[in-house]
């Protein structure tokens, strides 16, 4: 199914001016697919993938190590990233190595603050 997500993608990507793909943890498909997009790219991203992997016993270790191998090259392909807070998003921009991504933070709408706003 993935293979074929990407294969259509690849097809309408001319298309739009910009793809934004929502990041799935160690995707190769991604990968090979960052590398060839002919248009920007951003990936968008809820979450710090490795350290979340890595506190899930041996199999999460194994799988964030997967996601550091693949994650970081495949960050190194894409145009930017996403996050949805500044956090996330500080995390994602110094994973590639040797390459600071320009990045933003666009909350998906849960908010810290206590301030009441008016309807």
């Amino acid at each position: 199914m993935t293979h074929t997500f990407y294969d259509w993608l690849r097809d309408v990507q001319h298309d739009y001016d910009l793809l934004l793909i929502r990041y799935q943890v160690h995707d190769r498909h991604l990968w090979r697919f960052a590398r060839s997009s002919k248009i920007p790219l951003m990936t968008v991203h809820h979450t710090k993938e490795v350290r979340e992997l890595w506190s899930d016993g041996p199999l999460g270790v194994m799988r964030g190590v997967g996601e550091w191998l693949v994650g970081r090259r495949t960050l190194s392909a894409v145009t930017g990233v996403i996050g949805v807070t500044n956090e996330i998003t500080d995390y994602q921009i110094a994973r590639p190595a040797g390459r600071i991504l320009p990045g933003f933070a666009y909350p998906n709408g849960i908010s810290g603050d206590t301030t009441i706003v008016p309807d």
